[in-house]
């Protein structure tokens, strides 16, 4: 008779084990990470003078100085305001609907920080996209926060919450963490929920990634925020479990009742062979290339991807590497590596200013495409390499495991020698996709998101 609760248990202890072995392993890419982009500044400070070197320390010591007195500190201690935003263009979707018309639970998006910023990262394009889709049905309605008080679009009003009312924190609130303790406190008073959304915790969970500062205000915002919210919302699995086990080692346990989680969507620009053709006109496109989409930070993996191209290029492959992503902190090493490489605009391309459209050329046109990341919350790229119908190599994260696509190859993180064999198994492979299928686009997400909310369908409860 087989014992099938002692098998159950080897293998939970088994998963538990691997997944033990993979964070160590991630824990000295950091800091392997970390003393690369330390011996890369100090070789670039030994090449400065000592004078000059004196000279341009005593000018930040009085820049600092005069910039504190006349009251533009923020640009160096880091309290920085909300950019103002100057543009004709709205920044998010604008209702068409008055919260008095809305159905009741009424679900109301946090969008103070897109709403009042010139920032286009992630977080803003999502807050967009859920506007423009919860906006079509009436289900969703943007709300700011000005003066302690959240308010509605376009006309800045003060809103009455009523009893149900939910509001969903979702922007990135943690760069402005004094202006929300007053107004979600309002808030609940008038007998609103609030829902905090969690993209991911990667500045408290993997903080050798990111600028210490920056961990600083996201740790800040989290031990602020989470006591005025009954629920939680995360953008995958992964995340839910991640802040689960955060709410617990800091005693804030006993305020979260309910997590839940949903997938992000993406959309897909239309192509055409004209538009290929005028795209492979004015770039330079290799013909056969591996795909990386992502900003070049150290927790994107991009020097393990890098090894194993120069193992790969060492044997006399002719495959061509091209990186799509902006500079992030902490990878000036990285980046000083990819622009003086013996390859560089030969087989290993970064290139500059791409678009949407492009994005999508790149994705078409591509070979495979590869995410060697380290710390994710979600991973939209294997999203929209699977509506391109592309092969995909991807480190075995958790978060990978969980929202991948079948298919997708992956290969033990931080491995350079483990990628190079999966790189090489891809090559030889002749049932690879022929197109793309189908997946989660924005439309799906949103509906999914405030079917989650408003029929409280968490997915963890305490």
């Amino acid at each position: 008779m087989i014992d099938r609760s002692t098998n159950d248990q080897s293998d939970e202890n088994s998963g538990k084990f691997r997944e033990m072995e993979i964070e160590n392993k991630i824990g000295s890419y950091q800091i392997e990470e970390l003393h690369k982009e330390l011996d890369y500044l100090k070789r670039r400070l030994a090449l400065v003078p000592e004078p000059v070197q004196w000279c341009c320390k005593h000018i930040q010591q009085f820049w600092w100085t005069v910039s504190s007195l006349a009251g533009l500190g923020w640009l160096h201690n880091g309290a920085r305001p909300v950019a103002q935003n100057t543009s004709s263009e709205p920044t998010i979707q604008i209702p068409t609907i008055q919260p008095a018309e809305m159905p009741v639970p009424r679900l109301f998006l946090d969008v103070t920080v897109t709403c009042k910023s010139k920032l286009n990262t992630g977080v803003q394009r999502v807050i967009r996209e859920l506007c423009r889709y919860g906006e079509s049905g009436g289900e969703l309605a943007p709300v700011l926060i000005e003066n302690g008080h959240f308010v509605t679009l376009p006309n800045l009003i003060p809103l009455r919450f009523q009893q149900g009312d939910k509001i969903l924190l979702l922007d990135s609130g943690w760069t402005h963490t004094e202006m929300y303790p007053p107004a979600l406190a309002r808030a609940r008073q008038e007998g609103a929920d609030i829902i905090l959304g969690i993209y991911d915790l990667i500045p408290v969970q993997y903080p050798g990634f990111v600028h210490p500062y920056f961990t600083s205000i996201f740790e800040n915002w989290l031990k602020t925020v989470t006591p005025f919210c009954k629920t939680a919302l995360t953008i995958s699995r992964y995340s839910a479990d991640s802040f689960k086990n955060w709410t617990k080692k800091q005693g804030l346990y006993s305020s979260i009742q309910e997590i839940g989680w949903f997938h992000l969507g993406a959309n897909f620009p239309a192509l055409d062979n004209v538009q290929q053709s005028n795209f492979r006109k004015r770039k330079t496109i290799p013909d056969s290339f591996v795909l990386s989409v992502g900003t070049i930070e150290p927790r994107k993996g991009y020097s393990c991807a890098l090894d194993a191209f120069d193992i790969l290029w060492s044997e006399g492959s002719s495959l061509c590497y091209v990186i799509i992503g902006r500079k992030g902190d902490l990878a000036s090493h990285v980046i000083d590596r990819i622009i003086n490489h013996p390859q560089f605009e030969k087989k290993l391309f970064w290139p500059q200013d791409v678009g949407d459209q492009d994005l999508a050329n790149y994705y078409k046109l591509s070979t495979c495409v590869l995410i060697p990341a380290l710390a994710e919350g979600f991973g939209l790229p294997l999203i929209e390499a699977n509506f391109y119908g592309k092969p995909v190599i991807a480190s075995n994260l958790q978060v990978f495991v969980e929202v991948a696509p079948k298919g997708v190859k992956f290969f033990e993180a931080t491995r350079s020698d483990k990628l190079v064999e999966a790189i090489k198994e891809l090559s030889l492979q002749t049932d690879l996709p022929a197109q793309g299928l189908p997946t989660l686009d924005w439309q799906l997400a949103t509906n999914n998101m405030i079917e989650i909310v408003k029929s409280s369908k968490y997915q963890i409860k305490y």
